[in-house]
């Protein structure tokens, strides 16, 4: 019962409630390039009709028969698409889907994870590098405290209401220091330059590193307002 009850108190923890539909993004990708934005359109031009393409799309309708072979709506798909069933298919969308769709839970890091463009490794590897430079300056320009809050908010995507509680100091004693932080960094810019975090990360002001930063300015005029109520 217990155990019951702490699922449920870390479920109702979770920030979102995210549907996940299956599609077939092979073929809807073929359909596009073929020059049929809609399953509206191509359902008029090939003569299926669209609720057996959404079926065949979403894997309600399977493409292979109990007797092993294409059936004829999926047939007609690949001829106008010029797709083998391989190419249109996984092994496991051969097999079709009882439930297409989907509800999960998620919090707020992880809807960021799947919301958020997917970096090829080029860019990542370069992010890294730059990562570490920047640290290496930031170890030698501030204190640990200073350089611990400004890597967590900015690097790591903390709040001020979490570097608060976790650092045990007031919100407004937090944004004190990072807006010390922020001066000294100031001064050093040329060395941010040269780093390429200009480059890397656009959201670092012009001016003066981190000091444009929207995140920043998000969490500053939240702070503000709370500190008058």
């Amino acid at each position: 019962m217990e155990n019951k009850f702490l699922k449920k108190k870390e479920l109702y923890k979770m920030d979102y409630r995210v549907k996940i539909t299956i599609r077939n993004n092979r073929i809807l990708n073929r359909m596009e390039e073929k020059g049929y934005p809609t399953m509206t359109s191509f359902s008029k031009a090939i003569g299926v009709s669209q609720n057996q393409i959404q079926g065949v799309i979403s894997g309600k309708i399977k493409p292979i028969s109990k007797k092993g072979t294409i059936i004829s709506p999926v047939k007609t798909m690949l001829d106008a698409l010029d797709l083998s069933l391989e190419d249109a298919f996984t092994e496991r969308q051969l097999e079709g889907f009882n439930k297409n769709s989907f509800e999960v839970t998620m919090d707020e890091n992880q809807i960021h994870s799947i919301t958020s463009p997917v970096k090829n490794t080029e860019l990542l590897a370069m992010e890294q590098n730059v990562h570490s430079t920047l640290k290496n300056l930031m170890i030698k320009i501030l204190k640990p405290r200073e350089n611990m809050l400004i890597e967590k908010f900015y690097f790591e995507n903390k709040s001020i209401k979490e570097l608060a509680k976790e650092s045990n100091l007031t919100r407004t004693r937090i944004d004190q220091i990072i807006k010390k932080a922020l001066f000294k960094l100031s001064k050093h810019y040329h060395e941010f330059d040269k780093s390429g975090i200009t480059d890397i990360f656009p959201k670092v002001g012009n001016t003066s590193p981190l000091v444009e930063n929207n995140t920043y300015n998000r969490h500053f005029t939240y702070r503000k307002e709370n500190i008058k109520q």
